[in-house]
């Protein structure tokens, strides 16, 4: 019979209905009743009771501390002491005490040797085996499992219980090596592609100044002067695309493979700068939408007539 329990100061009375009520401890009378810890809780607890505790009740523990209780009287009347030890079953529901604004007392589930003589006599271990909330986690009602067993049996699970603890230690361990080690490749890896796009960078910082040196050198000399130069890129410009909302015209940017072209007017030897007269632009595509302002390309306007200086790098002769 599974019960469940409302736990009273006083009374510990029994839910089910046709049960009498529990003793608030274990007398020696009623000890001498039972011929062992077994038929004491079977004949009072069970070995699957439920126990409901209230967050917001002064003595919310009482019910479940009652098979720990019933233990010590019952191992006092037979001349020993009732030990608190440490659980050898996993918690299957740790994960959920670990969320409540609470912990349980040691007294409410564990192992509880009763030592006779300095020798243990008999071992209860109360475990929870099911966690249901009623009302929010104001109230949560708690399943748990009562076993009586042996100083042998006792021993051989403690023994268990150290190889899962050992076991699963060396699991996280591997766990934790495995993640350092990803985190390490990961970093290394990135560290590699820091470089390598550092190198690129680099590489590209030489050539595009080697290249500006051969510009420069074609480009910089007296007999240059009025000759017609070129510079390709992406060139950008606005255009009407033909609709109004509210009554304003809608535009957008065009981005089209081109080029900008000038007449040279000048330059300055002790530099990298060339002054060009701007002379117009083109595209190498089938068709893009005219332009409503003039095309720029790296910020060099293609309007014609207007004086503009700008980088040797990456102009070159129109007829070239």
């Amino acid at each position: 019979m599974k019960l469940k329990h409302t736990l009273p100061v006083i009374a510990l009375a029994l839910a089910t209905a046709g049960c009498s009520s529990l003793p608030e401890k274990i007398t020696p009378e009623i000890a001498g009743k039972h011929p062992s810890i077994n038929s004491l809780i079977e004949k009072t607890v069970g070995w699957n009771p439920t126990w409901k505790v209230a967050l917001n009740d002064s003595d919310r523990f009482a019910g479940m501390k009652t098979p720990y209780r019933y233990a010590e009287d019952y191992c006092t009347y037979e001349g020993g002491k009732l030990v608190v030890g440490t659980a050898t079953q996993e918690n299957p529901v740790k994960w959920v005490m670990n969320s409540l604004p609470y912990t349980l007392p040691n007294q409410a589930i564990g192992v509880f040797e009763c030592k006779i003589n300095g020798q243990t006599s008999w071992v209860m271990e109360t475990g929870i085996t099911m966690i249901k909330p009623k009302n929010g986690i104001k109230v949560m009602e708690y399943d748990t499992r009562i076993e009586i067993f042996s100083a042998e049996t006792l021993a051989k699970r403690r023994a268990e219980r150290a190889q899962r603890d050992k076991e699963n230690a060396e699991r996280e361990k591997k766990r934790k090596e495995a993640l350092t080690r990803m985190k390490q490749e990961e970093k290394e890896k990135q560290e590699r592609l820091a470089q390598q796009k550092r190198e690129k960078e680099l590489e590209k910082i030489r050539r595009d100044k080697h290249l500006r040196e051969i510009d420069k050198r074609v480009i910089m000399k007296e007999v240059n002067i009025g000759l017609s130069f070129c510079k390709r890129g992406y060139v950008e410009y606005p255009y009407f695309t033909g609709t109004y909302i509210v009554g304003q015209p809608q535009y957008r940017t065009h981005r089209v493979d081109g080029y900008v072209t000038g007449h040279l007017e000048g330059f300055n030897g002790d530099s990298y700068q060339i002054k060009l007269r701007m002379s117009g632009w083109g595209h190498y595509e089938n068709w893009a939408p005219k332009p409503t302002d003039h095309p720029r390309l790296d910020g060099i306007s293609s309007q014609p007539g207007i004086i503009q200086w700008a980088d040797v790098r990456g102009w070159f002769p129109c007829n070239g």
